[in-house]
């Protein structure tokens, strides 16, 4: 099967990010790298700021250590467990090789992208007497040194 750089991306652009972001030339800075309208309009290549990446929604990596023909040769980084149950349908959201994703059950996780190492965890309690019959969370937004 053939692919051209453009579809390929787009399948495995958020995959790429998330395993490839230790490779990037830049060192995780002590502090939290602020995102700027700027930053948002013009993100690294491998920074993926928002949901599909850019404002028009393309979902395409510029990154290029994932080709067609080196796909073959592909392996882990590494994974984790959420130790929650339920769907997660969550955006990996990269800033300068801090991932956030989100869980069901109100938890946004904070990680290093190279390691897999979680850096912190924040869980919302719901109010009492509230029934999600599908608690779903799709992720997060950056701005400034917010998440």
């Amino acid at each position: 099967m053939k692919f051209d750089r453009r579809s390929y991306f787009r399948v495995f652009g958020a995959l790429s990010v998330a395993l490839l972001v230790g490779n990037q030339s830049h060192a995780q800075p002590a502090t939290y790298p602020t995102v700027t309208d700027d930053r948002l309009e013009h993100s690294d290549a491998g920074d993926w700021l928002m949901y599909r990446r850019t404002y028009d929604g393309s979902g395409f990596s510029p990154l290029k250590q994932i080709r067609p023909s080196n796909i073959r040769d592909l392996t882990l980084a590494w994974s984790m467990s959420t130790d929650l149950l339920g769907a997660h349908e969550t955006t990996a959201i990269v800033n300068r090789g801090r991932m956030f994703i989100t869980t069901p059950q109100n938890n946004i996780i904070a990680l290093d992208a190279k390691t897999g190492t979680q850096l912190w965890r924040y869980a919302r309690k719901y109010p009492d007497g509230l029934f999600q019959l599908h608690p779903t969370n799709r992720g997060v937004a950056l701005y400034g040194d917010y998440v």
